[in-house]
């Protein structure tokens, strides 16, 4: 059997297939299709929508610049001792102390758990944002970005802690 044959009836088989779950899957591609839209028109009325992310990146640099001068704090806050080993010569050294390693490994976790809660204050601001207007069929007002920020803060802060503690 010659091969380029057996590949164009296995490509042929599998376009077959590919189009008849197109077929199958037309509905559920138009919706898709309506949701964009629906999307884009919410986007052009609520332009203060890519203000969000500029806010999150602003609290994340913020948070990495705080996160790394306590963890350079850390690091170099230790017991210096000495330890004289000959003529005249001192060797220094620095030990932690058991509560200052300790800390280190919390301080991670706590960079984790920050991250990913300033990451989910983002994404839940633009998901208010949105069903705001999705709920006044497009009649927002001007401060729907300090509503919404009201909103999460108010109501949903603790879910918004505790869901990414858990991620």
């Amino acid at each position: 059997v010659d091969t380029s044959a057996a590949f164009f009836w296995i490509m042929l088989v599998f376009s077959c297939i590919l189009l008849l779950v197109l077929i199958a899957m037309r509905r559920a591609i138009m919706k898709g299709i309506a949701i964009y839209q629906e999307a884009a028109v919410a986007v052009r009325q609520m332009p203060t929508i890519f203000v969000l992310p500029i806010f999150t990146l602003i609290f994340l640099y913020g948070f990495a610049a705080m996160w790394t001068l306590t963890m350079l704090y850390l690091e170099t806050a230790c017991k210096y001792i000495s330890n004289f080993g000959g003529i005249g010569y001192a060797h220094y050294g620095c030990k932690l102390a058991e509560e200052e390693s300790l800390l280190f490994y919390f301080w991670i976790v706590v960079a984790f758990w920050t991250f990913q809660f300033i990451m989910a204050c983002g994404t839940l601001e633009i998901a208010l944002m949105v069903s705001t207007w999705y709920r006044q069929k497009g009649n927002v007002n001007k401060g729907i970005l300090f509503s919404s920020m009201y909103t999460l803060v108010r109501y949903h802060l603790g879910t918004v802690a505790l869901g990414s503690l858990v991620v």
